[in-house]
This record gives C-alpha cells, structure tokens and sequence, in this order.
C-alpha cells in the first residue's frame, strides 16, 4: 500500500503509474488515496475513472470536513473551473471557505496571470469576500499594483483597479491619494469615487491637493531647478488640482491658462503637452482655442486637440469633426468619426459611409453610424437607409506610407462587422412598410 501511495504522491507525474495506484487504494479502500485523486481531477483522459474511485472510497467526499479536504481545496485554488463544474462542487462547502484567504492572497501575487479567474471563484463563493480580513491586509499591495501603470505593460494595473473597484473602503482613501501624482488617472478616481462620493472634502484630499500644487508649480520652473516631473506624473498632478480644487478658483484658472497660453506656442512639444493635458481637463473656454488647434501643422497636436474637443461633447463642435474626417492623420479620423456618432448629426451619415467603406477609420465610423441610426433612424430617408446596407464589411491589406507603418511596411485592416448596423437600417425600413400598410 506504501508504495502505491508513492507512486500516487510522485513529484513527477505519471498517468499510468498514479491510476495503477489509484485503482489498487481504491479496491484497499484506503482514505490515504482521497486527496491526490481530487488533485489529479483536471486530468480529461482520467477524470471520469478518478470519480468512480472517489465515489466507492467516499460517497460524501464533496463534503469531507477532515485533513482529507486539502486536495479538494487545492482544487479550488488551482483547478480548472469547468472541472469544478462537472463535479457539481459546492461552493457553500469547508472546502471552498478554506480556499478563501489562499485566493484573496493571490490577487497580488507577483505571478499571478489570471486574477479575473481567482475573482470569478471568490464570486462563486459569495459575494461577501470582498469583507474578508484579509482585504484590509492585500489593500496596500493593490494600490502599489495600481502604481505600476505602464502604457507598455499595464496588466498588474488594469487588474488592481479592477479589484479595487470592488472593494468599498473609505478608510483606505489616503492610500491612494498618498500617491495620486503616480496612479494613472482618472482610473484613481472612479475608485476613490466608488469607495467615498465625498472623497475631495476630506482632509487627506487637502493634503494631497498642496502637494500637487507645490509639484506643479516647482515643475514650471523645472529648467533652473533639479527637480523634474515626467510628462504622466505632471498630468496627473494637474487632475488631481482640478478635480479636488472648486472649478471656478483662482489656482484652477491660472492652470487651465497656462495650458491656453502653451497651446499658442511655435514650439511643438509645448503645444502637444498643452492640448494633451486640455483634454484631461474639459472647459466650455478650451473650445475656441482648441478650434484653432485642430488646424494646427503638427498632425500630432491635431490628434491631442481633437481628443480634448470629443471629450468637451459640445455639439456645435460637429462642423470641425466633419473637417476632421479628412485629416491626414488616422488618429484624428477615428477621433472624429466617434465624436459625430455621440453629437448624432444626422448630417454626418454620408462622410461617415464614406470612410466606413475603406481604411483605418472604418471601425470608428461603422460604430458611429450605429449610433447615429439609434438616435436619429426616423430623420433618414429611406434611400439614406438603403445607402447604409449598401453597405459591406470591409477587409483590405494594403501598403502603408504614414509616420507609424508596420515594421514591414504593411498592414492589415481587420474586417469591420457591419451586421448590427444593416439590422438597424433594416428595422427602420420594416417600420415604414408595417405603417404604410396600416393605412
């Protein structure tokens, strides 16, 4: 018996050698075998034979409440989750409440590659994990987590923002905001925002906003002076100001100013870094000089202006927009077709069908159109309509000549599904059949 539960403990796992020992435990009907067959569960060409053991050995070992359970709780932590499906597991069971500190634990494992999948079992437990002790211990890991913000690699961020967007902790606001210059926003926000509403009137808030306004205004004079904040750490010095400070004050002024007056620069990379940090921070007074900004020869100073003008929503922007349509640049295409599809200017459906047909703007307008015929289907003409199914996905590879081409000078544009949008237009046409015909 020894060496069969050897072999079923073997570091190096083999199929045979383990369901030769299974089967001989089993008829010995030693317990000793419970835990590695639950643990060898995940294996397909094994599992349905494992199962038949485990029945004979321990009709109720779903439900075991001794030392034997570790397999099952490994299972939990590590296990695949179709399998756990297929063996009807019990998620109210001991095993699983063992399996709950192991996997809040993992939500800030360095390793950890699928945190949506140790969210999705501590789900399936119950929702009352997020209350678990063990939260307030791994709260100070996550925000690290969301610090390590890359536009490269921002997985471990993206995942911590996630989980703690979960969370409600308002006595963990001063952790994030601690740090606000290094978190990427406006991410911190909607978290800070989920745990406390009132978050920018506490007292770690004025804290936070002194600091970010000493950061900003030693950063202005960055070229006499050693300090230096990088582009990221600036901006979000800036949203923090702007989001805690009142909207109307004499600071958020001279910051939204300063930006202006930087718009109007000959130097490039001060108008670039303007208009970027302009559409972090909407204002009804940025239209006008974004406006212009949206003219400007650098075509990457267009793309930072018409992001700032989309977020501003002020749909007597929509003429500039259609302009846009046309720019050389295939950012601020993109940018420009999905701001007509928010303002819902019925009078952009037949630029937007033009670029829908054919290159890199096709998808944004594809779903601009979408929301264009959502708003506006009963204000199109039926032939405007039949334009629309005219309509065909596109899947094009071509040889590419702009700033940011392939390596290999080519690129494929991936096919656009346009089948949402024919069932919109077709719908509206039904509609129009059905009343013609009440008449």
């Amino acid at each position: 018996m020894l060496q069969a539960v050897s072999w079923m403990t073997w570091d190096n796992y083999d199929r045979d050698f383990f369901l030769q020992a299974a089967r001989i435990l089993g008829e010995m009907k030693s317990r000793q075998a419970i835990a590695p067959l639950i643990k060898k569960l995940g294996d397909n060409e094994i599992r349905e034979e494992l199962l038949e053991i485990l029945e004979n050995l321990e009709p109720e070992w779903r439900e075991i409440d001794s030392g034997e359970k570790g397999g099952l709780t490994d299972l939990v932590i590590e296990g695949d989750l179709d399998v756990l499906q297929e063996i009807e597991f019990d998620w109210k069971s001991v095993a699983a409440r063992e399996a709950l500190q192991p996997l809040i634990r993992r939500l800030v494992s360095k390793d950890m590659l699928n945190r949506s999948s140790v969210m999705s079992r501590l789900d399936l437990i119950g929702p009352d994990w997020t209350s678990h002790p063990e939260i307030e211990v791994i709260v100070p890991d996550l925000v690290d987590m969301l610090n390590t913000y890359s536009p490269m690699s921002n997985s471990d961020s993206r995942d911590a923002r996630e989980v703690l967007l979960r969370l409600r902790l308002p006595n963990a606001v001063p952790l994030i905001l601690e740090k606000i210059e290094s978190p990427p926003l406006p991410e911190a926000f909607d978290i800070l925002d989920a745990w406390d509403p009132q978050w920018s009137e506490t007292a770690s808030a004025e804290k936070a906003l002194e600091r970010c306004t000493e950061l900003w205004r030693r950063d202005l004079h960055r070229f006499s002076r050693p300090m230096q904040l990088t582009e990221e750490a600036r901006l979000n010095c800036v949203m923090a100001i702007m989001r805690i400070s009142p909207p109307h004050s004499t600071l958020a002024q001279e910051i939204r100013g300063h930006y202006l007056t930087k718009l109007r620069s000959k130097k490039n990379e001060l108008r670039l870094s303007a208009a970027g940090t302009l559409a972090h921070i909407p204002a009804a007074e940025n239209k006008e000089p974004l406006l212009k900004a949206l003219e400007d020869p650098d075509e990457w100073v267009r793309e930072k202006a018409c992001d700032a003008l989309f977020n501003l929503g002020d749909p007597e922007t929509a003429d500039a927009f259609l302009t846009a349509l046309e720019d050389s640049n295939r950012f601020v295409r993109q940018t420009a077709a999905k701001a007509l599809g928010e303002l819902g200017d019925e009078g952009a459906l037949t630029p937007l069908l033009g670029q829908a047909s054919y290159g890199e703007a096709a998808e944004a307008s594809v779903r601009a159109l979408e929301k264009l015929v959502e708003r506006c289907a009963r204000r199109l003409t039926s032939e405007q309509l039949r334009s629309i199914l005219d309509l065909r996905s596109q899947q094009e590879s071509y040889f590419d000549t702009e700033s940011l081409a392939h390596p290999y000078g080519e690129r494929t544009v991936e096919g656009v599904d346009c089948s949402h949008l024919h069932e919109l237009a077709r719908n509206e046409l039904r509609r129009r059949r059905q009343d013609r015909g009440s008449d």
